[in-house]
């Protein structure tokens, strides 16, 4: 590695750490999780791609999946959650998806519309769709 190279690198790594830092992670109380979410992240996450080419990281944080970003879901705008992973939340406004809780915007039937930052002009907005009424499977789509 050159030295622009190197520079380059610290540059990036500086920059996901700030961002990481804003977005509610604290590298110090992280201890062990926070080198194997480093290692994961600047290998593959988007954040890291998005930073080594150049482009703006996302406006916000991405929901979570089990503690960790849901890049995917933002990447593809939609997935299939089964229902184990889907539970009614800690209060009737909410619903918990892979262990965290989405802010129900609106209920349709069986269905509902849910929001994973309460309070969004509807940029946040997403459908979670019983995939079929004999299936415990659940879509998650973007609403644009």
């Amino acid at each position: 590695m050159n030295p622009e190279e190197a520079r380059k690198t610290v540059e990036i790594i500086g920059r996901w750490l700030e961002l990481r830092v804003q977005g509610g992670y604290d590298p110090i109380t992280g201890g062990r999780d926070f080198q194997v979410e480093a290692e994961h992240s600047l290998r593959g996450g988007l954040l890291a791609r998005l930073l080594i080419d150049g482009k703006e990281p996302l406006e916000h944080t991405p929901p979570l999946m089990f503690s960790r970003p849901w890049y995917p879901l933002i990447e593809k705008g939609e997935t299939v959650v089964e229902k184990d992973f889907v539970a009614d939340g800690i209060d009737p406004d909410t619903v918990t998806i892979c262990q965290h809780q989405w802010q129900v915007v609106r209920r349709e039937g069986d269905d509902y519309v849910v929001a994973w930052r309460p309070g969004e002009d509807g940029k946040s907005h997403w459908g979670l769709w019983r995939v079929a009424p004999t299936t415990d499977a659940w879509l998650i789509t973007r609403m644009e």
